[in-house]
This record gives C-alpha cells, sequence and structure tokens, in this order.
C-alpha cells in the first residue's frame, strides 16, 4: 500500500497575470522571432498586484511560453533546474503519476494523503492540493513564476520552500491561434492547438486549447521463462515472441484540453472562468530492478522468502537470475500466484477543474477579487515491488480526490500605502483504497481503506509602505486554522477479516504567519532587500499502518527564513544579474521516530521530533549583448544540517546528524544560449543549446548509497527555422544528447526485503516540430 496524495494547502496565489500595458510587454514574441537587444521588462504578480520583476524584492524567477518552448520544457517536471535550488522529479514506480518539487532543501518524497507538500502548485492562481495529477503537461502558457524560499503569509500553508505558480493565456478577441504536430523517437507524435475568437465585441472573448501527447515505452519487459527456460523452475513462458518482449514501461499517453472565457462586463468590472480537461492512460515508470541480495548483512527477508515460498511454488530461488544487464529492460510481472490476483501496469489520472475569477475594481484605488474552483482527480496504479516475475510485494492503488476552495481578497493604494486584506476557505477529501500483497517474513495479503477529509481556513493581510521614492518597507501576516480526520481499514484477502479495528483519528493545527521586508532602489537599475518570512508544512498521520500502535498524529513543521538580495538591469538593460543569500531554521520536522505506547509496546510513527538549519545562495544572469544574441544561467548552492533528531535518531534506516533530505542537492546549474541567423531570404533560423546540472542527490532520508544520484549534466539543444511572415515555423530538437542514464527515483527495500530498484529516466530523444500560427 502506498498511501494517497499530496495534502492541501490553504494558501492563495498569485493573480493571473492580465494583458501587459504597452510599455511593460510580459512575454517575447514568437519563438524564433527576432528579438531586440536589450532585455524586456517582466510582469509578476507574486505580492497580488502587477509589478516590474526587477522591482519586486523577491527571489523569483519568471519565464514566458516562449522560453518554455525554447528549452525543450513540455511537462511540469521539465523545470527541474530552471530556477536555482529547484528540483521536480517524476514520481517512480508505485508512486502514481506524481511530480516532487523541492526547493532550498524542502520538498516532499511521497505521494501518501499522511503528508502535505512543501512547495506549493498553482494553476491559474488555483492550488493543486495533491503531487499526484502535478506531473502534468504544459498547454498554452503565458508565464510560469517560481518563487523561492516560504510564503506563508500570502501563499498560506505548504509553500513552507516556496510556490510555483503556473500561468495560461487570457483570452483576449484577436481571433489568433496556433497548430502544432511533432513527431519524435520511440514513436512519439504529439499535436497542439490552441484558437482565440470574439463571441461580443469588445465584452465577451473565448479561448480553447488541447493536446495529445503519446510517445511508446522506452523500457522493455520481457518474459523471464521464454528467454531463459533453463533457468525459470516450474515458470511458464506467456510469450512465443522471438525476442521474448511482453510489455513497456516509461510511455507517454496525455491528452489535455482547456477552455477560458472572459467577459469584461464594464471598464471595472471583469469575470474569467477556466475549465480544464487531463487525462493520463499510461503503464508504469520504468522500474530497474537492480540489486537482489540473497545472504549476508543486507539480505533482509530474501533467504526466508526463498525457503518458504519461491522454491517451494516455483522451484527457484529469488536471486541475481531475475536483474538484467540493460539499465532499460526487467523481467516484471504483474499477477499473483499466491492470491491469483492480477496487478494491472498502468500509471493513469483523470482530472478535471473549474474556476471562476471577479476582479472588480471598486474606485480609483481599490479592488476586490474572488477566486471560487473546484478539482478532482482519481488515479489508479500500481506496482511490483520484487521487479520480477515471482511477484512479492504487489499493490494495487485507487487515488480519488476532490476539493473545493475560495478565496476573497481586496487590495487598495492609499498614497504610500499598497494594501491586500483577504480571506481564504478550502474543503478536501481524499481516499487511497486497493490490495496489497506483503509477504517476507510472513505473507498478508489484505485490502486497504483510507478516508481523509480536510477543511482550511486563513485571514491574512499584506502591506507596503513607499517611505521614499526608494524606501519601501513591507510587512504581512496570516492566521490558519485547519482541521483533519481520517478513517483506517485493514482487511484479509485470504479470510476477509479485518487485521485491526476500523480506527478514526482527528487533527486540528493553528499557525501564525509572519513576514517583513525592507528594500532599497539606490538607482533605476539596482535594488537590495532584506526580508524575515515563515511558512509551515501541515500535519497529518503516520502513513501506512499495519497496526494500531502505528496510529498517530503529528503536527506542523515550521521555517523561519533570513534573506538578502538584489537586483540588477545593467549596460542598458542588456544585463540582469539577480542574486540572493539566505539561512533558515526549520523546526518540528516531521520524521519516523521510535515511539511508546501506554502498553510499552514499540513502533515506528511519525513525529515532530527534527531540527535542522540550511544555507545557500542563488544567481540568475541573462545578457543580450548583441542583437539576436540571448544567453541565460542560474546557479544555487545550498548546505543542509541536522541539528537534533531526538527519537527519530533510534530508527533503523533513518535519518543520521549527517543525512541530507532526499531530493536536495548541494548545487545545482543550468545555462542556455541563442543566436537569431536572418537570412537573405527573410528566414531566421535560431540555434540553441541548454545544459541543466545537479550535484549529487538522495532518494530517501537516510542516505544510502544505493538511494543516490551521482551529479550529471543534461544536454539539449534545438534549431527553429521561421518563415518570413512569421506565420510557419519548424524545428529540430534532441534531449539528453549525451544518453546519459540516470535515475530521478529509488526504492530502496535491501535491508527489509533484500531488493533495490531505480526508477530510470528517459535515454536521448530526438524530434521534429512544425507550427502553423494565424
Amino acid at each position: 500500500m502506498c498511501g494517497s496524495a499530496l495534502a492541501i494547502a490553504a494558501g492563495s496565489q498569485a493573480y493571473a497575470q492580465d494583458t501587459a500595458p504597452a510599455d511593460v510587454a510580459a512575454n517575447a514574441g514568437p519563438a524564433g522571432a527576432q528579438s531586440t537587444d536589450h532585455i524586456e521588462e517582466i510582469v509578476v504578480t507574486a505580492r497580488y498586484r502587477k509589478e516590474n520583476l526587477q522591482a519586486t524584492p523577491l527571489a523569483i524567477t519568471a519565464l514566458s511560453g516562449d522560453d518554455l518552448t525554447a528549452r525543450s520544457v513540455t511537462n511540469v517536471t521539465d523545470l527541474s533546474g530552471q530556477a536555482p535550488n529547484l528540483t521536480i522529479n517524476p514520481g517512480g514506480a508505485g508512486y502514481g503519476p506524481a511530480a516532487f518539487a523541492t526547493i532550498r532543501g524542502i520538498g516532499m518524497n511521497d505521494f501518501s494523503l499522511a503528508f502535505e507538500p512543501g512547495v506549493a502548485m498553482y494553476i491559474d492562481g488555483v492550488y493543486e492540493a495533491r503531487p499526484i495529477g502535478a506531473a502534468m503537461d504544459l498547454l498554452d502558457l503565458e508565464q510560469v513564476e517560481v518563487l523561492r524560499g516560504p510564503q506563508g503569509t500570502l501563499f498560506g500553508q505548504n509553500a513552507i520552500g516556496g510556490a510555483i505558480h503556473l500561468i495560461s493565456k487570457k483570452p483576449d478577441g484577436n481571433g489568433g491561434g496556433y497548430i502544432e504536430a511533432t513527431m519524435g523517437r520511440f514513436d512519439r507524435r504529439a499535436v497542439k492547438a490552441s484558437f482565440d475568437a470574439t463571441l461580443v465585441p469588445d465584452r465577451v472573448f473565448v479561448r480553447l486549447s488541447g493536446s495529445s501527447n503519446t510517445r511508446d515505452g522506452y523500457f522493455k519487459v520481457y518474459d523471464f521463462a521464454c528467454a531463459h527456460p533453463d533457468l525459470a523452475g516450474s515458470l511458464m513462458p506467456t510469450t512465443t515472441a522471438k525476442d521474448c518482449q511482453v510489455d513497456t514501461e516509461g510511455d507517454v499517453n496525455i491528452q489535455t484540453m482547456r477552455g477560458a472565457i472572459r467577459f469584461i462586463a464594464t471598464d471595472n468590472l471583469e469575470f474569467n472562468v477556466v475549465a480544464d480537461y487531463e487525462n493520463q492512460h499510461q503503464k508504469q515508470p520504468a522500474d530497474k530492478l537492480a540489486v537482489i541480495a540473497t545472504s549476508g548483512e543486507g539480505a533482509g527477508y530474501t533467504p526466508v522468502w526463498n525457503d518458504t515460498v519461491a522454491i517451494p511454488l516455483y522451484g527457484i530461488p529469488y536471486d541475481d537470475r531475475f536483474v538484467t544487464n540493460s539499465p532499460y529492460s526487467s523481467y516484471n510481472n504483474f499477477h499473483s500466484d499466491i492470491t491469483g490476483l492480477d496487478y494491472p501496469n498502468r500509471n493513469d489520472v483523470k482530472q478535471y477543474g473549474v474556476s471562476g475569477t471577479l476582479d472588480w475594481k471598486l474606485g480609483d484605488n481599490i479592488s476586490l477579487k474572488s477566486i471560487t474552483a473546484y478539482r478532482h482527480y482519481r488515479a489508479d496504479f500500481g506496482v511490483n515491488s520484487s521487479g520480477s516475475p515471482l511477484a512479492i510485494n504487489l499493490t494495487d492503488e485507487h487515488d480519488p480526490h476532490r476539493q473545493f476552495s475560495q478565496e476573497l481578497t481586496l487590495s487598495g493604494d492609499n498614497g504610500p500605502i499598497e494594501w491586500t486584506v483577504g480571506g481564504y476557505y478550502y474543503d478536501g477529501h481524499d481516499g487511497d483504497f486497493g490490495t496489497a500483497e506483503v509477504y517476507p517474513p510472513t505473507i498478508i495479503a489484505f485490502y486497504f481503506d483510507d478516508e481523509q477529509d480536510q477543511s482550511n481556513k486563513a485571514v491574512f493581510v499584506h502591506a507596503v509602505y513607499h517611505a521614499t521614492d526608494k524606501l519601501s518597507v513591507t510587512g504581512g501576516i496570516r492566521y490558519t486554522d485547519e482541521k483533519k480526520s481520517i478513517s483506517i481499514l485493514r482487511r484479509s484477502i485470504i479470510d476477509d477479516e479485518l487485521l485491526f479495528p476500523v480506527t478514526d483519528l482527528s487533527e486540528r493545527d493553528k499557525k501564525w504567519s509572519p513576514m517583513a521586508n525592507i528594500a532599497y532602489q539606490w538607482t533605476p537599475e539596482v535594488m537590495t532587500y532584506i526580508q524575515v518570512a515563515t511558512g509551515f508544512r501541515g500535519g497529518g498521520f503516520s502513513p501506512r499502518p499495519n497496526d494500531q500502535t502505528q496510529i498517530k498524529s503529528f503536527g506542523p513543521e515550521s521555517l523561519t527564513s533570513y534573506e538578502a538580495g538584489f537586483k540588477s538591469s545593467l549596460f542598458d538593460r542588456r544585463v540582469r544579474l539577480n542574486g540572493a543569500v539566505f539561512y533558515s531554521k526549520y523546526k518540528g520536522i516531521q520524521l519516523p521516530s521510535l515511539y511508546v505506547d501506554d502498553n510499552n509496546i514499540i513502533a515506528t510513527v511519525t513525529q515532530n521530533v527534527g531540527k535542522a538549519h540550511m544555507e545557500g545562495a542563488e544567481f540568475e544572469l541573462e545578457v543580450r549583448s548583441v542583437v539576436g544574441f540571448e544567453l541565460n544561467a542560474n546557479a544555487g548552492y545550498l548546505h543542509y544540517k541536522n541539528d537534533d533528531l531526538g527519537s527519530a535518531a533510534g530508527v533503523g534506516g533513518g535519518p543520521t546528524l549527517d543525512t541530507v533530505p532526499a531530493r536536495t542537492p548541494k548545487f545545482t546549474f543550468s545555462a542556455g544560449a541563442q543566436y537569431e541567423i536572418r537570412t537573405a531570404a527573410g528566414w531566421t533560423i535560431t540555434p540553441r543549446a541548454d545544459v541543466v546540472y545537479q550535484s549529487k542527490v538522495y532518494f530517501n532520508s537516510s542516505n544510502t548509497e544505493f538511494s543516490s544520484q551521482d551529479g550529471y549534466a543534461l544536454v539539449n539543444a534545438r534549431v527553429t527555422f521561421l518563415a518570413p511572415r512569421g506565420d510557419w515555423s519548424f524545428a529540430v530538437f534532441g534531449t539528453n544528447l549525451t544518453n546519459k542514464v540516470y535515475s530521478t527515483g529509488a526504492l530502496d527495500l535491501i535491508d527489509g526485503f533484500g531488493t533495490g530498484e531505480l526508477s530510470v529516466a528517459p535515454p536521448r530523444e530526438w524530434g521534429v516540430t512544425a507550427r502553423r500560427s494565424f
């Protein structure tokens, strides 16, 4: 059983961006279009009002839709490395169609409904409450904003590490649009289209977008008995294919649709309604069995399994005969010979949402904004944790989620003071049900059914005081009141008896999240700031209990960050250089800990026992030295240190004072460069190259060597050909051009079950794209 979803945050979000004023171009033109010799200004909305990026005293990265296309960013997980100290990894086998984001060492490594995220994800101002479904394709975006550091005052709960805001294009009634087709390696076939129209002149506009993205799996699954009949014991082949291949993993099959209606009722009143739908119907992520220990210290329960089940049932042991030589293949199987159940090879999610936004200008200096939203998904996925035809530790999981949210904000500008007050309400329900078979040391096959309800209420205030034309002082505070309740059921598949009585538990948390900021504009080109900000991650309940002693609640984590930064636009806006340094105190860290109940029974449960600190630095550079040439780069450094682990220090396989959180590299770096070449025939040819680097990471809190990935760099390239009229463009692209073999996750069960599996990322890919704009 792999738990369920991400937990909901109470946070509000940045406003969806309106069309920028003529003197502030929010985004560049079509990818490959001729550029200028200076860097255009970018409008961001991270503080509930439109501001120039360089005048906003926050660590924030903004990427336009054209930036994403040029850098071959097509999915949320491709944003990894596009901002300093940011990583986003897809969920591996058994973790569902999830995306795990980490900013400045704070993130998430488990989709279970027991836990809340550390990075808040928003789509057009609406919180995406769970990591399942967050690994979505990016469609028709205006901009992506990445805010680093705690954003608890405005974004609320679970923005303890930062926030990511996806902002789609608004209808503007210009009658424009595009259609795009892509073909590539592994029979990749993708189509995107968008169309904008006017329904009522000057009043009602509509924009429709859709995409379909398919690609065969790059990871091959073979039938072991077919490939090695002499080593298969009593296993019987299930195919007569010459190559013995029976399936694939790591494919892509995603369809996405979005519709938006914009109604400008008066000069002071505007309504926007957005509906979206996405269907992911895929095989499980590439799951490579890499280690089987049958004896010695790391063998775990494998010898017991071999003696009691494998050899009596199959005539062969579970050993390294099932480890293939290729990093892109396995002998996986999804049928249980013990219970006769089939566990489908799938990694599916269907999700949809609808939101309505009202913007009402009540006067010259005051405005009201309301965002009402509903979102829903259901995910179906599973895993065979043995990675072999001897199916051990199987799970078939079903995770439904629904949420309703309402945010109301009132913003004003009274002389030197800009202010915002607001309220937020959230109501959500999560489920996690299915079947699981866990064997060594004894056979346990059971149904599980966990249901969680959650409500969240918050009020907040935020104000900027412009003391002079150069000095500004910002302050804000948020109060959050959250309630959670859970019901947990475990029932045996074999005799239909409850493993323990149905258990109900509830938890309530109340938190204050203040912040303060002082900024000074030294010149029109240079600004510096200092800031103290706070955030928290919500509490929950210990995940995946096997008996009642493990069912305990835990409280929130909290983080206080001290930051100093600068922003500069130099050499007549040909160079943009921004940077920040920070020091953070992290308290109440939720860690697996030893717990002694009233009957003196020792159990491992999640508790708030950890304390840590972190320090780091970040830099971002953009250069346009001559017309047509662009260079961008960013770098991040993070040092994380556990100060105290409390009772978590006694847990075998747990963290130590020297370990770091999962998916937290010490260094991140990315750079890209492009140059536009104008031909005599009027075509524009734009070659571009990108490199993204991260240092070594671990995929678990105990930092085992197996569950790690050494530092690596990915090289991508793209060449775009733009027709003279700008209506046609063609591109040739490649990703992971050095064909680097690397992992984005690991399932380290060596100590418990003697096995270790890796989530292997895609190899080199290439493709061609044609686009017609109108």
